[in-house]
């Protein structure tokens, strides 16, 4: 009898219950009450003259509403203004955390930025998302290079930082934004299934994720289930989409797109992956379609998911870097035109302060080394009470000392952002449907897929 088990729904429901929990655990916190989040002795903001910033962003939180609060009631003399372009996710009129974003809304936040810089009418502070393509914002000078703010004389000590983060995000030798908030590229497995394989997740290709899979899969056993491929092509565009397409040079790799295409298809024709809604106990893999995830979601689906037996694996990817990704949903750039330059760098930094950076409306892990610390610290002792499960109540057990340090090792060894320009993702994604309908070979769809970018990152 089949006895590898996941409880069907589990993720969506547990994920769901701790983001409530966790919005109304949130402590109040206050900047040290000085121009700097690091809480170090500084001149007041703006030489204590009155200033308002303003910050575009598609939807606000209430990390960024309490942050907002508590900087102006430290800083008398500074307003900020918020606007959104965007409605949170509703669901019987209530707001759903994290829901399912809306596409139509992504391109309106897009092009009302494209619009709003190009006019020079801009807000001081973007909040981005990862749908903004800030390079192209770069290379047209529009965002302010951070790298000139990061030092001890604006309050910014490097070493409190994962600074690989940071890192992995700059273009063209320039930080043009930085990130609040960062999410991990897992693919979470069952353990019981996999072992005794010699599955190396810190250097694999999709191809050697392929191999993998043929191997650990019974009968009627898949890699993935309910993956349609569209679903499956973004998850491969989003941990090697510098393989594919050089922003920083403007080339497109069309063999390696062919490539991709190719190996996708042959996941679906070998009946390693199915589109199909079947039973998700069939699935080794499962990947995070909620990008707000934090580290209680995570070692409480280790310790839920199937049956206890769960472990979490580095995003297969094509990139020439391998290793740990990560993605941001959550950063933040100070447009160059600007004329409150440095209060707005002031904002950012209490953003990237302990203060902050450890609270539980983080919704994501932190980029500030002591406040991951302290959340890790934090795990187990508050643990979910008061989620339920079948009817049963559902606690987080403090997590192995071995697994609390993989979290850490990974934060301190991602190596590359799972970027993706959005309109170039979409150009894929669209075009790609014809390939796998059978209309179009994968040659014919790279050929338009490159001639499409080629356009694009010319304009």
């Amino acid at each position: 009898m089949f006895t590898r088990r996941v409880r069907p729904l589990l993720l969506a429901f547990v994920i769901v219950s701790v983001l409530a929990l966790t919005a109304c655990s949130g402590t109040k916190e206050r900047p040290a009450g000085t121009s700097t989040g690091s809480g170090s002795t500084a001149e007041p903001v703006n030489n204590g003259e009155q200033v308002t910033l303003t910050m575009s962003i598609k939807q606000s939180s209430r990390l960024l509403d309490l942050a907002k609060q508590q900087y102006e009631a430290a800083n008398p003399n500074v307003t900020i203004e918020i606007k959104e372009y965007s409605a949170a996710s509703t669901m019987n009129g209530k707001t759903v955390i994290g829901g399912k974003p809306n596409p139509q809304d992504d391109e309106k936040f897009v092009n009302s930025i494209n619009a709003e810089l190009m006019g020079g009418n801009a807000a001081d502070i973007i909040a981005m998302d990862g749908s903004l393509p800030y390079q192209k914002y770069a290379d047209k000078k529009l965002f302010e290079d951070l790298n000139g703010y990061m030092n001890e004389q604006n309050g910014f000590d490097p070493s409190q930082y994962y600074s690989n983060l940071f890192k992995a995000l700059e273009y063209n030798g320039g930080l043009y934004t930085i990130p609040i908030r960062v999410q991990l590229n897992f693919l979470m497995g069952n353990s019981s299934a996999i072992a005794g394989t010699n599955l190396d997740d810190s250097k694999w290709t999709w191809n050697d994720f392929k191999t993998a899979a043929e191997e650990i899969t019974e009968a009627g056993e898949y890699a993935f289930v309910n993956m349609p491929p569209d679903k499956l092509l973004n998850r491969m565009l989003e941990s090697s989409f510098g393989k594919l397409f050089d922003t920083q040079n403007k080339t497109i790799d069309t063999q390696a797109i062919i490539d991709l295409l190719n190996l996708e298809k042959s996941f679906y024709d070998d009946q390693l992956v199915t589109g199909d809604r079947v039973d998700a106990n069939l699935g080794i893999f499962q990947t995070f379609g909620v990008s707000q995830y934090d580290e209680r979601i995570l070692f409480m689906l280790t310790q839920m998911a199937y049956e206890g037996q769960a472990h979490y694996y580095t995003l297969p990817s094509e990139n020439e870097t391998r290793g740990a990704s990560f993605r941001s949903d959550l950063q933040m750039a100070v447009n160059s035109k600007s004329e409150h330059k440095e209060a707005a760098w002031d904002f950012i930094l209490y953003l990237l302060s302990e203060e902050v950076q450890s609270s539980r409306d983080l919704m994501g892990f932190s980029v500030n080394k002591n406040a991951e610390q302290k959340r890790l610290d934090q795990l187990g002792a508050d643990g979910a009470d008061g989620a339920t499960v079948d009817g049963q109540a559902v606690s987080l057990q403090a997590p192995a000392p071995e697994n609390v340090e993989k979290i850490k090792a990974y934060l301190e060894n991602a190596v590359f952002y799972a970027e993706g320009d959005l309109r170039i993702r979409n150009i894929v994604l669209e075009e790609s449907m014809a390939f796998f309908s059978g209309q179009k070979t994968a040659k014919e769809v790279a050929n338009i897929v490159k001639g499409k970018v080629e356009t694009y990152l010319q304009e």
